[in-house]
């Protein structure tokens, strides 16, 4: 597994006993990226991905803009946002600006905020993160789902990291490794939105 922060909050799926239970805390460090990530203990099994899943790009200084594939209410567009959620991710984890990535969920969702201000406090101690960020294996909508707000099950690899804590502090680094997470979408006033994102145990 990516050993960056994993300061988690157990949910599950239905909601039934899907409140906050316990923070599991930090795997490893206490900076970088998860520090809310709800953990999801009994997800269906993830599809299998397509024989040639379009790649995720690396990421780039330059923040990514939404393709035009992602525009749309179908299924496609809503694969397409995910692959898009994520390079905005990634661009936000090397270049320390979130801003984009904060305008693409919603205020409910409480491990998009933990993430984002996991970023922003690793660059603003005079941190940084290396790392070719978290690459989408696979993306397959849950059956039966409202098309306005479909669920989501992730294959998610996340590239190994050399973390800066804090400006004059030693980088660390840690392995990589693969993390199946479920992402609930919503989409109002034209645009998708991510309202809430689970790491599956």
């Amino acid at each position: 597994m990516a050993d960056v922060i994993w300061g988690s909050m157990l949910m599950s799926r239905d909601g039934m006993s899907g409140r906050r239970r316990a923070a599991l805390g930090a795997l490893a460090l206490g900076v970088a990226l998860l520090g809310g990530c709800q953990s999801n203990p009994e997800p269906p099994p993830i599809e299998a991905a397509p024989s040639s899943p379009p790649p995720s790009p690396s990421p780039s200084e330059t923040a990514p803009t939404l393709p035009a594939e992602a525009k749309g209410a179908s299924e496609a567009a809503a694969k397409a946002f995910v692959r898009y959620y994520f390079a905005t991710l990634n661009h936000a984890m090397i270049s320390g600006d979130t801003e984009h990535f904060r305008e693409l969920s919603t205020s409910e969702c409480e491990s998009c905020s933990a993430i984002a201000r996991n970023i922003d406090g690793t660059y603003a101690a005079g941190g940084r993160i290396e790392s070719k960020g978290w690459l989408v294996r696979s993306v397959s909508l849950v059956p039966g789902q409202p098309k306005a707000s479909p669920i989501v099950d992730l294959g998610i690899f996340m590239s190994e990291e050399r973390v800066t804590e804090r400006a004059g502090s030693s980088p660390k680094s840690f392995e990589g490794g693969k993390q199946p997470m479920t992402m609930y979408l919503i989409r109002a006033n034209d645009q998708w939105r991510v309202s809430r994102l689970d790491r599956v145990a």
